[in-house]
């Protein structure tokens, strides 16, 4: 009675305002409890941090996210509670691109350089937007794209080629931006890092699912994988 009344007297997007009003009103909680979480690492120096872990859980690393599986839930959208210099080693894989560009982009990364010690690493992963764009444009080397998105999303959601392009770059509006290296760089570069470069998937700190490639070699990887490291004072 009550849901169909609400139906009746309320349009969808006031409904769904209210469903993302509670949403973040969870989240609100969610991070408010997770800064009192970090309190543990006060003092503490050379941190390693895994931000956006989703259910992929590190051992030995502070693995936040707002997952049930994260060992600190926050809001990432917000200042960080760790401590000036406290990382040595900050990771990120398929989380940076869910945060709004610039604004939220150059914050969190900001937040992450200002977190780092000096000669710090921050190293990330996301979706690497090259791959959609030359396989659309008809490079044979980028060929096997669509079938590979087309078999990791089975469920028919994405059928024809510009669906598959929008899946990629918007996953359904949880995507905010797509990166290629050049726009990557840029964005770690204006955070206050430096000496950004390109690396390879590497066994032991990237994720599996996040390895396909058409080479062989596995030098062409989906994923666009970038580091960069905190600057030392005077150099």
């Amino acid at each position: 009675m009550l849901v169909k009344l609400i139906k009746r007297y309320t349009t969808r997007g006031l409904r769904s305002t209210l469903q993302n009003a509670a949403t973040e009103f969870r989240v609100n909680l969610a991070h408010r409890n997770g800064k009192r979480r970090v309190n543990a690492y006060r003092g503490v120096k050379g941190l390693r941090i895994h931000f956006g872990c989703g259910s992929t859980i590190k051992p030995e690393w502070i693995n936040v996210d707002l997952d049930p599986h994260a060992d600190v839930k926050l809001d990432l959208r917000e200042p960080l509670p760790f401590e000036d210099g406290s990382a040595a080693f900050i990771y990120s894989e398929h989380f940076l691109e869910h945060l709004s560009y610039p604004d939220e982009a150059v914050r969190w990364t900001s937040e992450c350089a200002r977190v780092l010690q000096e000669g710090g690493i921050f190293s990330v992963g996301v979706p690497d937007a090259e791959w959609p764009i030359r396989a659309y444009a008809g490079d044979p080397e980028y060929a096997g794209w669509f079938d590979y998105v087309r078999s990791v999303y089975p469920e028919g959601k994405t059928k024809t080629r510009m669906e598959l392009i929008n899946h990629s770059f918007r996953q359904w509006a949880e995507h905010k931006m797509a990166y290629d290296f050049e726009t990557l760089a840029q964005l770690l570069s204006t955070a206050g890092l430096g000496n950004v470069r390109r690396r390879e998937w590497t066994k032991g700190l990237d994720s599996e699912k996040s390895r396909f490639s058409l080479n062989a070699d596995g030098s062409k990887c989906t994923t666009l994988y970038a580091e960069a490291t905190k600057p030392t004072a005077g150099v």
